[in-house]
């Protein structure tokens, strides 16, 4: 099965609703709006987001410059929010399509149920998740089910590396992805196995443009850039500001070549703003608004037109968020 390209009145699942696609607006494609405490914390506590007020600061400040749409990048865990995004997403104005599916197998502990249960177990649960409501977990107890609904559905490899358990999360949410339509949000870790998840999801009949590829440009090969272009998968490019990794430069020039290819509807942009260092209502740098006023204007700097830009704000996002319909 193919899944047919966007039409006119597709939509994008975020948690106050279905909205029309096109009515995304400026749209970070991954980002973190809150990471309550657990073991996410537990192993690095700057990846602690859990005060409602400072998110709505944060993303009121990314709507004053029209920002309008974030993907939450935080799956199935405890450290999972869904009431405090709605109510962030209420008071802010900014959509927040959710995740469901599940991280790289750190951030869970040995006895959690995505290492024991059976992959039938695992696409149930996401595909209620997707079409009824997000669970609330402690540990790998569901305390709570609401009815605010997850708009994405995540899948996670480790560095160079896609294990057995990766397999079976891979299995579950390639079937969740078919029965329901979400897109598939994925973490490739340092911008590894790109190839690897796109491969192993052709194999499980999810055709790669639905799915949107995280982390790309922690690894500036332009050959797997091009070759995850080519075979028609979103790349997702949220390393912005982040110079640990690669300087914001280094990103544009990548841009531009990728743009000489011909490639420039499948790029997105975000911050993956995990650490709360990040976040100017936490006291850090360089805040949520630095893609939208800074790199921006970098990339006119660089040369390029608003035609291009506007292609990686709005139009792709609309594109790649949209629930497909197969054929």
């Amino acid at each position: 099965m193919t899944p047919r390209p966007p039409a006119r009145d597709s939509f994008v699942r975020t948690v106050l609703g279905d909205i029309p696609a096109r009515e995304l607006g400026f749209t970070h494609c991954h980002e973190h709006a809150f990471i309550l405490p657990g073991r996410t914390s537990e192993i690095e506590p700057n990846y602690l987001l859990d005060d409602l007020d400072k998110t709505t600061a944060e993303l009121k400040q990314f709507y004053a410059i029209d920002g309008r749409t974030i993907v939450d990048a935080q799956s199935i865990a405890h450290e999972r929010a869904p009431k405090l995004q709605q109510q962030a997403s209420k008071l802010s104005g900014v959509n927040i399509v959710a995740c469901t599916g599940f991280n790289r197998t750190l951030f869970y502990p040995p006895d959690h149920f995505r290492f024991h249960v059976a992959v039938d177990v695992l696409t149930a649960r996401m595909i209620e998740e997707v079409t009824q409501g997000m669970a609330i977990y402690i540990g790998s107890e569901i305390v709570e089910k609401t009815t605010i609904r997850a708009g994405i559905v995540k899948f996670a490899s480790d560095y160079h590396l896609i294990n057995d358990n990766c397999r079976k999360i891979a299995d579950a949410v390639a079937a969740a992805h078919l029965t329901t339509g979400a897109p598939i949000l994925s973490h490739c870790q340092y911008g590894t196995c790109a190839m690897e998840q796109i491969e192993l999801f052709s194999k499980l009949g999810v055709h790669p443009s639905a799915m949107l590829v995280s982390h790309m440009d922690r690894n500036l090969d332009l050959y797997v850039h091009q070759d995850v272009a080519e075979a028609g998968a979103y790349l997702i490019y949220d390393g912005i500001s982040r110079v640990e990794y690669h300087s914001d430069m280094e990103i544009i020039e990548l841009i531009q070549r990728m743009l000489e290819e011909g490639y420039g509807r499948q790029i997105l942009l975000g911050m993956d703003m995990q650490p709360r260092t990040m976040w100017k209502s936490y006291g850090g740098g360089p805040g949520m608004t630095y893609l939208g006023n800074t790199f921006l204007l970098k990339l006119r700097r660089a040369g390029l037109t608003q035609e291009p830009i506007d292609a990686f704000t709005n139009r792709n996002p609309s594109d790649a968020l949209a629930f497909r319909k197969y054929s």
